[in-house]
């Protein structure tokens, strides 16, 4: 629907997760750099059973009058006027760490012990977070995770910097390749590695406590 309506496509993802392990909450930060071809006073996002707590769009580096609404799978976004072209749209959002094991979710390992981790194939990663959850709809992601700092944080790709901030860390990632949101991980919880090389790339497998040979 959103490719067919007026062509808006994404181009990049930046987004900050704060996981709270201890309440089973998430809380995120988003910038969707997206390319508008019709002129539109609508943007529709893919959103499933998380909290909108603000959203503004940034055309030309000036803020866009808008209203929004969500439905059960939606969040949609009605702007005072028309824009097109290149379009950024920022969103704060949460949700909850439930044991669905679909989109973000938490994971018992043992008593008392729980990760937070993600499954979004096909198209549950608009339950982690607002985006256009299609697979054609490909664009590049910059992740970051807070967690309690005893816990590791994982995402596709290497981290490139972390930063301790009292009882929490904060892990920043390196960019990813172009790829579509259901290839999107992100992993908080006292995990193991076992890790390897193919030529350049670094392959690691990734446990929990006591899996790591099974992997």
């Amino acid at each position: 629907m959103h490719i067919a309506e007026y062509g808006a496509r994404p181009t990049a993802y930046a987004i900050e997760f704060d996981i709270d392990l201890k309440r089973f909450m998430f809380y995120g930060k988003e910038r969707i750099a997206i390319n508008i071809k019709k002129p539109t006073r609508r943007i529709v996002l893919d959103s499933i059973g998380l909290s909108i707590t603000a959203a503004v769009v940034i055309k030309n580096n000036e803020r866009v009058e808008l209203k929004r609404k969500t439905t059960s799978e939606e969040l949609i976004v009605e702007l005072k006027r028309r824009v097109s072209g290149a379009v950024d749209v920022l969103i704060e959002f949460n949700g909850s760490l439930n044991d669905s094991m679909v989109g973000r979710y938490r994971s018992k390992y043992a008593e008392g012990k729980y990760i937070a981790t993600t499954q979004f194939e096909p198209a549950d990663a608009c339950r982690a977070f607002p985006c256009f959850d299609h697979p054609a709809l490909k664009a590049t992601f910059d992740i970051s995770i807070t967690a309690d700092s005893e816990l590791i944080a994982v995402s596709n790709m290497p981290v490139k910097k972390e930063k301790i901030n009292g009882s929490k860390k904060t892990a920043a990632f390196e960019r990813t390749p172009r790829m579509s949101t259901y290839l999107v991980y992100i992993g908080a919880g006292e995990f193991e590695f076992i890790e390897d090389k193919y030529r350049n790339i670094v392959l690691r497998g990734i446990t929990t406590p006591g899996k790591a040979q099974q992997c």
